[in-house]
């Protein structure tokens, strides 16, 4: 039989931390010296009072602690997000703007295309126009009056084909003017869109700036809080945090406040205590309670 005396005792402990365990022996009776009971189970020694079931002392405030930290290491989270995507939204406006300078180019390529049109049908009414000029020529060397009326007809019918060809170009020019003030427009927006793109580059690149100094101040906020935290939450706390939108949840109710539900009511009464840490069977999140 062990009999212990002050100030080392040997207690019967439930569940230790790795930095508070000193030594474990097989089952055997344990007397305290202090309280007078017997103990008959595995011992482990640690420098406290006689209190029973022993578990680990954790500051009063250390879910205070966390989460201040969490809330620091949200802030973070966020605006490295919007940082990151700060590249990705300066692409769009480039895209924008591409797409504002294909339609531009698009446009003068139709409207090129028109008048190359309307130069091609100007030059078919010029040459039907020297066709008839040449017929009128030959028309003062014909002899007969059958020869002249075929050739007149001749003539008639290219001055038809010449009506159609004018009639085109009216059309077309009537097209080419529309292009045309669909060019201007396209132009215009295009200028207002290039400055639009211009101030919210810079914009963003302040935005950007400004988001770079503000994390590192919050991340030098956070690297001390952390100092603050037991390392037996803090471990716990950065793994889940680095997987889950948050780390610790509070439990209302008896519902995790991070997947919403219904806990044990062992472990919301373990939570209630906060001198260890408990986590949810179901999302893994960390765990407390008012």
């Amino acid at each position: 039989m062990v009999r212990l005396a002050q100030p080392a005792r040997q207690t019967l402990t439930g569940v230790f931390a790795a930095d508070t365990f000193l030594s474990m022996r097989r089952a055997e009776p344990v007397v305290d010296t202090a309280c007078g009971v017997v103990y008959f189970a595995r011992v482990f020694v640690e420098s406290s009072r006689c209190h029973g079931w022993n578990e680990r002392p954790f500051s009063v405030n250390v879910i205070e602690n966390l989460l201040k930290l969490q809330d620091a290491d949200r802030k973070v989270r966020v605006m490295a997000t919007e940082l990151a995507d700060i590249p990705a939204r300066k692409a769009q406006e480039q895209e924008r703007l591409a797409l504002h300078k294909k339609q531009v180019h698009e446009q003068a390529d139709v409207q090129k295309h028109h008048l190359a049109e309307l130069k091609k049908l100007e030059l078919d009414v010029e040459s039907f126009k020297d066709k008839i000029r040449k017929l009128r020529q030959q028309q003062l060397e014909l002899k007969s009056n059958k020869e002249f009326r075929a050739m007149e007809s001749e003539i008639s019918s290219i001055e038809t084909d010449i009506r159609g060809v004018e009639d085109k170009q009216l059309t077309l020019m009537d097209t080419i003017e529309h292009a045309r003030n669909e060019l201007k427009e396209r132009e215009k927006a295009l200028s207002e869109e290039e400055s639009a793109v211009k101030r919210d580059m810079s914009a963003w690149d302040t935005r950007a700036g400004e988001l770079q100094q503000a994390v590192a101040a919050e991340k030098t906020v956070r690297t001390e809080l952390a100092k603050h935290v037991d390392p037996a939450w803090l471990a716990p706390y950065e793994r889940v945090f680095d997987r889950k939108d948050t780390a610790l949840v509070e439990v209302r109710d008896g519902i995790c406040g991070g997947c919403h539900m219904q806990l044990p009511p062992f472990l919301a009464h373990e939570a209630r205590k906060q001198k260890s840490v408990v986590t949810c069977g179901y999302c893994g999140r960390m765990l407390y309670s008012e």
